[in-house]
């Protein structure tokens, strides 16, 4: 994997895990999730019964200002995936890597791009 560079250790100067243009566009949550969420913020998933939306490349639960200050407005109830992710997993470092690429140049932060770079861990 390409180095994204140094990753934050406190994950509210990042945002880099809740935000990206590419496929999915959204979050998804299970019906249980749902439950304890907004219907406003909620649309019908694919997978899962529900997903959350995202709003100009980002999760709509996250306020802020990514790379520089952000925090999850639901984050004692967010959903499942989101707790999975890390500081510096695989996940963490792929989205800081996007996030750095389209600072640098947006056109370098593309699927294929991203795709390219995780066939080459393999």
């Amino acid at each position: 994997m390409i180095d994204p560079g140094p990753i934050p250790k406190n994950c509210t100067l990042c945002g880099a895990c809740c935000c990206h243009e590419t496929d999915p566009l959204w979050v998804e949550v299970t019906a249980a999730e749902a439950k304890k969420m907004s219907s406003y913020w909620l649309v019908k998933g694919d997978i899962e019964p529900y997903a959350m939306k995202f709003r100009q490349g980002r999760c709509g639960m996250l306020a802020g200002v990514p790379g520089v200050k952000v925090h999850c407005m639901i984050y004692p109830m967010r959903p499942g995936i989101c707790q999975k992710i890390q500081p510096g997993d695989e996940v963490c470092r792929a989205r800081l890597l996007a996030m750095r690429a389209k600072e640098r140049a947006p056109q370098l932060a593309t699927k294929q791009d991203l795709a390219q770079d995780a066939l080459s861990k393999t």
